[in-house]
Parts: structure tokens; sequence; C-alpha cells
């Protein structure tokens, strides 16, 4: 403890493994039963670890980087998948009556849920550009998910991991 121009400041462990804090106090409000802890400061640092421990596992999202292949649609469509955090990348390249087909779209990931803007690059069909809203497997290996053009029509379709 130290003890300057009326005011004491002292040093406290929370626990084994968390960080030391400084407590500073005029010494009318140092509570001595509680140890070195003012009243206020359980309920303050308890608040403070509840809001880091919410943005720490709000901000957790599954790996889903790789390459996954379509398997509700007649065709050979391969997707790939770039992630980082929660920010995601897709392209599709497939074929459709023996034409390529292409979209990219990108979107963002929060825990099991992905959501995709698309936009149709090499489009025979002259299909609308699609929202794709997918939910991602406990494993981690199969996406199920709703396409909904811009022009209103919509299909689901499933997506399972390669690599």
């Amino acid at each position: 403890m130290v003890r300057m121009n009326g005011f004491e400041a002292m040093w406290g462990n929370i626990g084994k493994y968390q960080p030391s804090i400084l407590i500073v106090s005029d010494n009318k409000n140092l509570n001595k039963e509680e140890g070195y802890f003012m009243k206020n400061t359980k309920p303050v640092l308890l608040t403070a670890l509840l809001i880091i421990f919410y943005f720490c596992t709000s901000s957790l999202a599954a790996d889903i980087n790789g390459l996954w292949k379509e398997t509700s649609w007649p065709g050979d469509n391969w997707i790939t998948i770039t992630q980082e955090g929660q920010q995601t990348d897709i392209i599709l390249i497939g074929f459709y009556e023996g034409k390529m087909e292409t979209y990219k779209g990108s979107g963002k990931i929060k825990s099991n849920s992905i959501d995709y803007n698309t936009h149709w690059m090499k489009n025979p069909r002259n299909n609308a550009d699609n929202d794709l809203h997918i939910t991602l497997s406990p494993d981690g290996n199969t996406m199920n998910g709703r396409w909904v053009s811009t022009k209103g029509s919509s299909g689901n379709f499933t997506f399972v991991r390669v690599k």
C-alpha cells in the first residue's frame, strides 16, 4: 500500500490466473472486510468480464475455408470458400447442360449461419443474382441453404465439404 496526499493505492490479485489491478481510494470508501477491494469493484469487474465473454463468443465463427461440392443440383458444381474472421467469399464454377456457369459472392458468417450476396459472372441461362442463406451442420461438413433471386424465385441446396 502506498499513501500519498490522503489517497491510498494498492495492488490486488483477483485470482491465481487473473491479472492484478490497481485500486485507488481516499481511504474513506475502503472496505476493510473485503480486503483491498472497494464495494463497487466486484460488480464492475463482473460486468466487464460478461461483456468481454459476449464479444469473444459472438465473434467466433466456424472454419468453412475449402472446396465444397453442390449435391442438390444436377450437373457438376464446385464451390470454393475463403474466410477471414467473419468475412467470407464464395465462388461457384459449374456446368449446366454442358455450359459453364460461374458466380461469386461475399458474406458474413456468425456461429453456424452464413449469408451471401452473389453475382453471376458467366451466365448462359441469364439467371438473376441471388442471396444465399446457409446453415452449417454441427460437424462442419455439410451446408444446407436456400437461395432467393432478385427476380423472386427461390430454391434449396446442399453443399458437402470436399477438402
